[in-house]
């Protein structure tokens, strides 16, 4: 499993109280009909042949098979899980400008596939990822994409390190969703042999911006967009 831990512990517990409704939602609107039956999908690669994976402006940090089994996620949610599905996990950096370091995790099951993509949101100023909606993604059939939206060190509601920073800026109000969107499907058809049948993203608060973000600017990213809470108005959103 993977030893990076950095984590956005900033949730509310109403915050929480959303998330927890957005999750009952997303499984009835999006994922209840994937769990009848897995999909056909291509017989997946070797994990670790991913570590030379090519796509612009982009670094390979590991590519690893990890067993599954018993997982609890190191974030502000800590969800437990007794049997993920065995699972490709691939993390990458992206640097579509000279001050961006946008990090990206990818899990892939390698059983129980339900061949179809999973964007996932973050939370606050990010800065981490969310473990517990990859393992939830998964353990679910879905190939899952999280990002840190190129916000580190910047965590929680504090983004001090972000002033004077705009292309991080930019990573953050867009573009980081956008390359972990079409990283995580490129990769998927590299993995499988195949490309995801369908795409749908779901996030809370930051995640519910970043959903719809991706519907206007980039409406054929996804099937289906679920935006729950979105922080939309920094105006107002932002503490002082």
């Amino acid at each position: 499993m993977s030893g990076i831990t950095e984590t956005p512990a900033f949730e509310t517990n109403f915050t929480a109280a959303k998330h927890k409704r957005m999750r009952a939602t997303l499984q009835a609107l999006l994922l209840g009909g994937a769990m009848i039956a897995p999909a056909a999908a291509g017989t997946p690669t070797s994990c670790a042949s991913l570590s030379t994976f090519t796509y612009p402006n982009t670094t390979i940090n590991s590519a690893s098979s990890q067993p599954g089994g018993a997982y609890v996620a190191p974030d502000a949610w800590h969800l437990a899980f007794t049997n993920l599905p065995p699972y490709c996990e691939v993390s990458a950096t992206i640097k579509p400008t000279a001050d961006s370091s946008i990090n990206v995790r990818v899990w892939m099951p390698t059983q129980n596939y339900n061949g179809r993509f999973l964007g996932t949101g973050n939370g606050g100023y990010a800065g981490g990822f969310f473990f517990s909606e990859l393992a939830d993604g998964i353990n679910r059939g879905f190939a899952t994409a999280n990002t840190d939206m190129g916000t580190a060190p910047a965590a929680g509601v504090n983004a001090d390190t972000l002033v004077g920073h705009p292309e991080k800026w930019k990573d953050f109000g867009w573009r980081s969703t956008h390359l972990m969107t079409t990283f995580g499907q490129a990769l998927i058809n590299a993995f499988y042999g195949n490309p995801a049948n369908k795409s749908y993203f779901a996030g809370c608060s930051t995640g519910g911006q970043q959903g719809l973000m991706e519907a206007e600017r980039f409406p054929n990213d996804y099937d289906g967009i679920l935006a729950g809470a979105p922080a939309f108005n920094a105006r107002t959103c932002t503490p002082s």
